[in-house]
């Protein structure tokens, strides 16, 4: 894991602006505002000014987020060590779930087997936290399953007698055949969905998990899942190397927005009636 995060909210769109802002400079720096404010419209869908943007931008300052020289912004190293710090050992247990209101957590992984093994024990202790209500999943490919240990296999099932919906945009042959993974332990599975969202979320109550993969790392998921129509045509194509190995591709961010969580369940739930 590479850095982790904890700041308050300044109202639902600038709390956007800015995770985004995190999630930009965690991938790159350093970069120039108009950079960054093209990056937000191309890769995360924003539509915000740069007027906007740059007042973001200058609060990060201002708080010791970011850090500016020469006309260009960066993570700050302080803000970076003492999250690294903050967060060096984190499981399901590093995340006061009873304290997210006004709050946003975001923290990236190195490892896709990392990313795997600390949200499935996040989603655990989530519903035993929060129990009585439904996890509603979108992916646009199933892989995360690719990834499961023996551990992270019963935190699965457990998390499956408890109900869920999972639906995924691929249709691929991989895909079709980790659906069944998560329907023998309880889930709803639809793949092929019609819904297309530049990041994968988790719903839990009014918890939104929203996970934003490097376009490095999309674009070969994508690639093997076109191509994908039996075993070998996915791993013959160096999989595991690129999908596992790969550093600095999955940024993870979580908040409580009711409003929100409330509108993605619903349009989740709509490919199951």
């Amino acid at each position: 894991m590479t850095f982790n995060l904890t700041i308050p909210k300044l109202g639902a769109q600038t709390s956007s602006v800015k995770d985004s802002i995190i999630s930009v400079l965690a991938n790159e720096w350093p970069l120039s505002a108009k950079v960054i404010y093209n990056r937000l419209q191309k890769n995360h869908g924003l539509t915000i000014s740069y007027q906007a943007v740059h007042k973001a931008l200058n609060e990060m300052d201002k708080h010791k987020i970011i850090s500016k020289e020469n006309r260009e912004y960066s993570l700050h190293k302080e803000w970076i060590e003492k999250s690294k710090k903050f967060f060096e050992n984190i499981g399901a247990e590093g995340i006061d779930l009873t304290n997210l209101k006004n709050k946003t957590i975001s923290f990236s992984f190195e490892s896709y087997h990392d990313f795997a093994d600390k949200m499935l024990s996040l989603f655990v202790d989530e519903i035993k936290t929060f129990p009585g209500n439904t996890c509603i999943t979108h992916q646009n490919n199933l892989f995360w399953a690719m990834s499961f240990s023996k551990q992270q296999y019963h935190n699965l099932k457990f998390l499956g007698k408890h109900g869920g919906y999972i639906t995924s945009t691929s249709n691929s042959f991989l895909d079709k055949a980790l659906a069944l993974i998560y329907r023998q332990v309880g889930y709803n599975v639809k793949t092929g969905i019609d819904y297309h969202s530049s990041f994968d979320f988790v719903i839990y109550g009014d918890i939104v998990h929203q996970i934003f993969f490097s376009q490095q790392m999309k674009k070969h998921i994508n690639s093997v899942s076109a191509k994908s129509e039996k075993t070998e045509d996915v791993f013959g194509q160096n999989f595991q190397e690129k999908f596992f190995e790969n550093p600095g591709k999955i940024q993870v961010i979580i908040f409580e927005n009711k409003e929100l969580a409330e509108k993605l369940r619903n349009e989740i739930l709509t490919h199951f009636k």
